[in-house]
């Protein structure tokens, strides 16, 4: 069997978003999609393969963005702060 990495994307928003803990999962609370899409300012028509896909598109695209800029600001701090 072959074994590839794998990223649940709404997983990982609802690490980023932390809204609400799920005691029965130990876990942050797993957003649906339209709601996860909607928060961002993404509209679209759910339940279409095509646009779900476009929407999940979207949530990635957000979250590499959010990454990116708290990746500066570390960096900046860093930079900034070192003796």
């Amino acid at each position: 069997m072959n074994s590839k990495p794998q990223l649940d994307i709404m997983l990982e928003f609802a690490e980023f978003k932390q809204s609400e803990w799920d005691e029965k999962r130990n876990y942050w609370k797993w957003w649906k999609l339209a709601d996860a899409a909607h928060s961002i300012g993404f509209e679209f028509d759910s339940h279409n393969s095509l646009e779900d896909t476009k929407a999940t598109l979207a949530i990635m695209k957000f979250l590499n963005k959010e990454n990116a800029k708290t990746t500066n600001e570390i960096m900046k701090h860093l930079v900034n702060n070192a003796s």
